[in-house]
């Protein structure tokens, strides 16, 4: 498991002792800190040897940039050549189709990395801002060292953060230097290639659904109408509205369609309360015009397959004009361009809000407008957005979405045990707290007791935020266990909570975790099984898992889900065996990819994909799986809440 027992890791995570990523990082003092914090445990040695080769190579890149005297430059002028690379880079890595492929690392690796070093270089320009003396002209080469160096530099501490917060170690081969997960922590590294896996196929079939339908001539309310770009400068853009929808379905339908689903439209009619008269639909709708308006640009900057004399900035009166021009009130019109203009101040708000002014122009961030994850966006949007909870508190939007999302998972298991009142299912209606415990999912199948927690998080994208995801989804499951030894005391009321008409001594109790995401479905923490919802809710809703289709042209190959006379069992098998993730589980590959080179050393780190290309490989793959899950099935009447076999 992530969590620890490590003193010395625990106190290392909370930032309470200097990390060999800070530039106040001395090894006498994490000698010392080691001595005193640790037991020279495995976990302990991976993270204090990691340190000990990290610590002077970072320290070293700083000393380099440092001998880049950037500050004898002027602050915007280092700005715009960063930004300006940062086009030519984008234009490079960028992928073709489909547009606005949300995976961060397997399909869009070069783009992200590029972020994270922009994304490090200003926040290094940023901590420096107060010092800059503009006595020379800029130099495109320190520029592009700058941003060299930072990549370099974000690429360290980034793996450093891996072993800190994910269990991941060093080693040291003849062939280079690569991180890679302990032995002990692979399960959580393969379930996050098996989560991302599971989000890029389905956003694939969201975006062939929506552009089937797109071409049937729906969906036409969601783009009603399109900007034209009709004149073009290296600074400025004049747009007019062609009262028609594009041609080509605009890729972020689906997107949208897929991570803002029917049950959270609730939420995105909410004004929060540092956004008065705005709601969150409006900062979507006015991110999708940010989106178009800057792919447009830069499809008429790079028509001639060059991004050499790109700049895609576009001035604040166009950028302004363009949101009147869609008939927003202009304050309202200036207070969503600010929301999504990068605050100097603000951790990781190049990826949030990507547009980086500079003077009167704006530069976008083009990953994360071109490309975005959805997923991610929102996240971060909704925690920067607050409101006023039932009891007077102030509160982000993430908290409110996990609230309806706890109601959503109450209303929909409702309708499945009111349709088909043979399974003899029933689910309170509402949180309940018994004997001081709040337990926020309770249902039965039969005279079997499910105990939920539901976890909404945000999207894990960075080591600390994967780490910390991974842990809270083992607190939930601890606090499920407890749930449940509360309730053995309460077998009376508990059957009267949930209609159950036998013999109270007769319920036994399923403890579970509910969580909003792909990451962390699949995973058993102390003998807890976490689920994500939609497989969940597919158990009711559906009779088979489609894996791949048949090249025979006969019916598809598919994972039967049945309902037996036995319902609970099959519920719990379910339960430890999500069908996304075990189908996945014998695809996970891995390979050694180059994260960076200082000097003559070669630094890898280990990346694992689960992808499973629909080809006759996909169908050769499914049938030994199918293979795998029959056997489960017939062993089924003789196993409770076991994993299936691999």
């Amino acid at each position: 498991m992530l969590k620890s027992t490590s003193k010395f890791i625990e106190t290392l995570r909370k930032d309470k002792i200097h990390s060999p990523a800070v530039r106040s990082f001395t090894e006498a003092e994490w000698r010392r800190d080691y001595a005193s914090l640790g037991t020279d445990s495995e976990e302990e040695r991976a993270v204090f040897n990691a340190g000990l080769w990290v610590a002077p190579r970072l320290q070293r890149l700083w000393s380099q940039i440092d001998r880049l005297d950037i500050t004898r430059f002027d602050f915007e002028s280092v700005v715009t050549i960063l930004m300006l690379i940062a086009v030519r880079e984008y234009h490079r890595h960028s992928e073709p189709l489909p547009k606005g492929r949300p995976s961060p690392l397997s399909a869009d690796y070069g783009c992200t990395a590029l972020g994270d070093a922009l994304w490090r270089a200003l926040s290094f320009l940023a901590s420096k801002r107060n010092e800059f003396r503009g006595e020379a002209k800029m130099d495109v080469g320190v520029a592009a060292s700058l941003l060299k160096h930072c990549a370099t530099i974000y690429v360290l501490e980034y793996m450093m953060s891996r072993v800190v917060h994910c269990g991941w170690q060093l080693e040291h081969t003849a062939e280079g230097h690569i991180f890679r997960p302990r032995s002990s922590t692979l399960e959580f590294a393969n379930n996050e290639a098996i989560a991302l896996a599971s989000r890029d196929e389905e956003y694939l079939e969201f975006y062939l659904v929506f552009r089937q339908a797109w071409d049937q001539g729906q969906l036409r309310d969601e783009a009603p109408f399109q900007p034209r770009l009709i004149s073009r400068t290296p600074t400025r853009a004049k747009f007019r509205i062609v009262n028609k929808p594009p041609v080509e379905m605009p890729a972020t339908i689906a997107l949208f369609k897929m991570d803002i689903p029917d049950w959270l439209r609730p939420m995105m009619e909410t004004e929060p309360q540092n956004l008065p008269g705005i709601s969150v639909a409006q900062l979507v709708r006015a991110w999708l015009l940010i989106h178009t308006i800057f792919e447009k640009i830069y499809d008429r900057d790079t028509r001639n397959g060059s991004a050499d004399y790109a700049t895609t900035s576009l001035h604040e009166d166009d950028l302004l004009a363009i949101f009147l021009l869609h008939k927003y009130p202009r304050r309202i019109a200036e207070a969503l361009i600010k929301f999504f203009t990068y605050d100097w101040r603000r951790h990781e708000s190049l990826w949030t809000s990507p547009l980086v002014k500079v003077g009167h122009l704006f530069y976008p961030f083009l990953p994360s407008v071109m490309s975005p994850n959805m997923t991610r966006l929102l996240d971060l949007w909704l925690g920067r957005c607050k409101y006023v909870t039932d009891k007077g508190n102030l509160d982000t939007l993430q908290t409110l979405r996990g609230s309806i999302f706890e109601k959503h998972i109450r209303t929909t298991l409702a309708h499945y045990f009111e349709k088909n009142p043979n399974w003899d299912g029933h689910i309170y209606p509402l949180g309940i707290e018994i004997d001081g415990n709040e337990i926020d999912l309770l249902w039965r199948l039969g005279s079997t007791i499910f105990v939920g927690e539901a976890k909404f998080m945000k999207y894990p994208a960075n080591p600390n935020e994967i780490g910390n995801y991974f842990r809270e989804l083992e607190h939930g499951a601890e606090q499920a266990s407890k749930r449940v030894a509360a309730l053995q005391s309460n077998r009376i009321r508990i059957a009267e909570l949930l209609k159950w008409e036998g013999k109270p001594e007769e319920m036994s109790f399923q403890p579970c975790v509910v969580c909003g995401h792909a990451v962390g479905s699949g995973l058993s923490f102390g003998g807890v099984p976490c689920i994500q919802f939609d497989m969940l809710e597919m158990f009711f809703r559906e009779e088979q898992y489609g894996m791949s289709r048949s090249s025979a042209g006969d019916r598809d190959i598919a994972l039967p889900l049945p309902k037996s006379h036995n319902l609970a069992k099959m519920a719990a098998l379910f339960l430890n065996n999500p069908p996304d993730t075990w189908f996945r589980k014998k695809a996970i590959k891995t390979a050694a990819v180059l994260g960076c080179e200082i000097g003559e050393e070669k630094v890898y780190f280990e990346h694992r994909t689960a992808d499973i290309p629909r080809t006759t490989e996909r169908e050769i793959y499914s049938r030994e799986r199918l293979t795998k899950w029959l056997e489960l099935l017939a062993e089924h009447n003789g196993v409770r809440g076991g994993s299936a076999p691999d």
